[in-house]
């Protein structure tokens, strides 16, 4: 039980450390594309969080539920790869994520 605790402990302190350094970082003078890459990714992150919670729901079958979820899953890393500029068009982002 100590370790699930302590590993616990971990994953919160990154968890809660690690948006507050990189919003310092952007904030007090260090914003370039590199932060702007980890902000977009650790909001990415968090989306893929909320649409995972869809399996939780007990009015969704499992099928409708992963349809859903890839769905979203795509949107939010298209969405993701858009505001990062990683290609030139959002058809290309679509096929490379595909």
């Amino acid at each position: 039980m100590k370790i699930k605790n302590t590993i616990n402990s971990c994953i919160t302190g990154i968890g809660v450390g690690m948006p507050i350094t990189v919003l310092c970082i952007a904030l007090f003078g260090g914003w370039n594309e590199s932060i702007k890459g980890i902000l977009v990714w650790l909001v990415a992150s968090a989306f893929y969080g909320l649409i995972s919670l869809i399996f939780g729901s007990e009015k969704l079958n499992l099928i409708t539920a992963t349809a859903i979820h890839c769905v979203g899953c795509l949107a939010i890393t298209c969405a993701a790869c858009t505001i990062n500029n990683y290609t030139d068009n959002f058809l290309s982002i679509l096929l490379y994520v595909l």
